[in-house]
C-alpha cells in the first residue's frame, strides 16, 4: 500500500479497520471450504479403492484426430484476432461519437476470453501428436522421450493451461491499463488545469443571473488578498470570452439548430496571455482565425469549410498551430480571432488564472483557501428554493488529490488482481510440474539405462519444463501487442498524442517484469526437478 500511495503521489494513511469486511471475508472462505469439501466427498464416494491405488498404472488414452484439434486451434486463434478488431472498432465508436458501447466492448472481451481458453485446449491436444508424426524430428536425440512426457502432461492439463493463459492475459491487460489510467489522469490534469488557481466569472444570459446570493461573491481584488494569505502569487493572466449571439460554427456540429448554443470568440492577445506562460509560441493572426476544440469529437470536425465575416471584414481559416491547446473553460470549442474582430462583440465571461510560487503553499492551505472563497447561493427551480455553497475558483492541487484518490481505487485493485493472477498461475505450473517428480524419476532412470548421460538428461528436462511453462505464457505476452496498439490509438483519439510514447514504455516494462517472474519460477522449478530426477 505504501508503494501504491507513493506511485499515486498521495500521502499514506493507515486505513480504518472494517469489521464488516472481516465477516464477509470469513464467510467467503467458509463457502469455498464447504464447496471443496463437498466436491472431494462426492469424488471419494464414487471412486473405487482399486482406482486410487493403481490409477497411475492405467494406460493413457491417445488423442485421436490431432489434425482436427489443430484446425480448431487455428479457428479459435482467428476468433481471438476478430475480437481484438471488434474491441478496437467499438472503442473508436465510443470515443468519436460519445455513444455508450460498453455492452459491445464487453461482448468482444468475453469472446476473446472464451476463444483464448478453447485455443489452448485445442493446441495442447494437437501440437505434441503432430510433432510425433514428424519421424525425422521425433528421432533426433531425446525428442521422442520429451514428446511422450509432454503428451501425457498436456492432455490431462489442457483445460488448466487454457484457464491459466486467460488469467495471465488479463493480468497483462490489467497491469497495462492501470498504469495507462494513471498517466492519462496526469495528462488530463495538466491539460484541463494548467495553472495553480483558475477563476471563472458567473455566466449571465441576456442580463438574467442564473442565481441570486445573499452572501455576494468576493471581488477579484478581494479574492487575491485572500489568496495572498495562504500562498504567494507569482503571476496572473486574465482573459475574456466574447459572443456575437450567432450559432454559425455550431451549424457544423451535431448541435446544429439548437437555439441555446452560441459561438464564442477569444482575442488573439488574450489567447497569447494564456498559452505563452505554458511554453507555447505566441500566435500572430493576419486577417485569419482558427478553432480550438476542448472536446475530442469537435476536434474531428473539418473547420476549413467555415467562412467568417465580422464587422464587414472577411477572415480566413487556418489550422491551429498546436492541436493540444486547452483553455480553461466549459465550452466544447471557441474561435481565436484578431483583437479588432471582437470589438463589437459582447463579453460573455471573464477568467483569471494564477501562477503560485512553488513551495509557498501546501494541501492544507489550499483547502483553507477554498473555504475562504466559497459563498452561499440561492436558486429557485420549479417553485422550490435551494441554498448551496459555490466557489468559482478551481485549484489544481485539490483536483490532483481528488483524481489521485479515484485512480488509486482502480489501480490498487487492478494491480492486486493482476499480481494474484500472475503468481497463482506460475505457482500452479510449478506445483503441477513438481507433483509428477516421482513418475519423472522412474522415466529418467529408464532414459539413463538407454544410454543418456547427465548432460542429455538435463537438456531433456530443461526442454520439457520450458515447453510446459511456455505454452500458457506465450499468448498472454503476445496479447500485449494489440493492447498497446489499441491503447495508443485511444490516446491519440482523446488528444493525448504526446503520451503515446509512455504507452509503449509501460507495455515494455510490464512485459519485462512478467518475463522476469516467469524466468524465476521456471528456473526454480527446473532446479528442484533436476536434483530429484537426474540420474548420474
Amino acid at each position: 500500500m505504501v508503494l501504491i500511495m507513493r506511485l499515486m503521489e498521495m500521502e499514506f494513511a493507515i486505513a480504518s479497520y472494517s469489521l464488516e469486511g472481516l465477516v464477509f471475508t470469513v464467510q467467503l472462505v467458509a463457502v469455498v471450504f464447504l464447496v471443496s469439501s463437498l466436491a472431494s466427498a462426492i469424488y471419494l464416494g464414487r471412486v473405487r479403492i482399486y482406482s486410487l491405488i493403481y490409477g497411475e498404472k492405467k494406460v493413457e488414452k491417445q488423442i485421436h484426430h490431432p489434425l482436427f484439434w489443430a484446425v480448431l486451434a487455428l479457428i479459435f486463434f482467428a476468433v481471438m484476432v476478430m475480437s481484438c478488431v471488434g474491441l478496437r472498432t467499438e472503442l473508436r465508436k465510443a470515443i468519436l461519437t460519445y455513444s455508450d458501447n460498453a455492452a459491445g466492448m464487453l461482448k468482444s472481451i468475453a469472446l476473446f476470453a472464451v476463444s483464448l481458453i478453447l485455443f489452448h485446449i485445442s493446441l495442447a491436444r494437437s501440437i505434441v501428436r503432430l510433432m510425433q508424426k514428424n519421424r525425422r524430428f521425433a528421432a533426433y536425440g531425446t525428442n521422442t522421450f520429451i514428446l511422450r512426457q509432454l503428451g501425457s502432461v498436456l492432455r490431462t492439463n489442457s483445460v488448466m493451461l487454457g484457464v491459466l493463459a486467460a488469467l495471465m492475459t488479463f493480468a497483462v491487460i490489467g497491469a497495462n491499463m492501470s498504469f495507462l489510467q494513471k498517466i492519462t489522469e496526469e495528462e488530463a490534469l495538466r491539460r484541463d488545469l494548467p495553472y495553480d488557481i483558475m477563476y471563472a466569472g458567473n455566466l449571465t444570459n441576456e442580463g438574467y443571473s442564473l442565481f441570486s446570493s445573499d452572501e455576494p461573491e468576493l471581488s477579484i481584488q478581494e479574492a487575491e488578498e485572500k489568496i495572498e494569505e495562504y500562498a504567494d502569487i507569482k503571476a496572473k493572466h486574465p482573459y475574456t470570452l466574447y459572443t456575437n449571439g450567432e450559432s454559425y460554427f455550431y451549424g457544423f456540429t451535431r448541435y446544429a439548430g439548437s437555439p441555446q448554443m452560441r459561438d464564442y470568440y477569444m482575442k488573439e492577445s488574450d489567447f497569447n496571455e494564456f498559452v505563452v506562460p505554458l511554453g507555447y509560441e505566441p500566435v500572430q493572426l493576419k486577417d485569419q482565425y482558427f478553432v480550438v476544440a476542448n472536446d475530442a469529437q469537435m476536434a474531428q470536425i473539418d473547420w476549413s469549410k467555415t467562412q467568417l465575416s465580422l464587422n464587414g471584414k472577411e477572415y480566413y481559416y487556418v489550422d491551429a498551430p498546436q492541436q493540444e491547446y486547452r483553455i480553461f473553460q466549459y465550452i466544447m470549442f471557441f474561435v481565436v480571432v484578431p483583437d479588432e474582430a471582437a470589438q463589437q462583440m459582447t463579453p460573455e465571461q471573464d477568467f483569471v488564472v494564477y501562477e503560485l510560487e512553488e513551495g509557498s503553499y501546501d494541501l492544507e492551505s489550499i483547502q483553507k483557501l477554498e473555504r475562504a472563497l466559497t459563498f452561499t447561493v440561492t436558486e429557485t427551480y420549479m417553485g422550490e428554493t435551494v441554498d448551496y455553497e459555490m466557489c468559482n475558483y478551481y485549484f489544481k492541487e485539490l483536483s490532483r488529490q481528488d483524481r489521485n484518490s479515484n485512480v488509486a481505487i482502480y489501480v490498487v485493485g487492478v494491480l492486486y488482481i493482476a499480481a494474484v493472477f500472475l503468481l497463482m498461475a506460475m505457482a500452479i505450473l510449478a506445483l503441477k510440474t513438481l507433483s509428477n517428480i516421482s513418475e519423472d524419476k522412474k522415466r529418467y532412470q529408464i532414459l539413463f539405462r538407454l544410454g543418456a548421460g547427465r548432460q542429455e538428461q538435463c537438456q531433456a528436462l530443461r526442454r520439457q519444463t520450458f515447453f510446459f511453462f511456455f505454452l500458457p505464457f506465450a499468448v498472454p505476452m503476445l496479447t500485449g501487442i494489440p493492447v498497446v496498439l489499441i491503447s495508443a490509438e485511444a490516446m491519440r483519439l482523446c488528444d493525448f498524442a504526446n503520451q503515446v510514447g509512455m504507452v509503449y514504455a509501460i507495455a515494455l516494462t510490464v512485459a519485462v517484469v512478467m518475463a522476469l517472474i516467469y524466468v524465476l519460477y521456471y528456473m526454480a522449478t527446473y532446479q528442484i526437478a533436476k536434483r530429484a530426477v537426474i540420474v548420474s
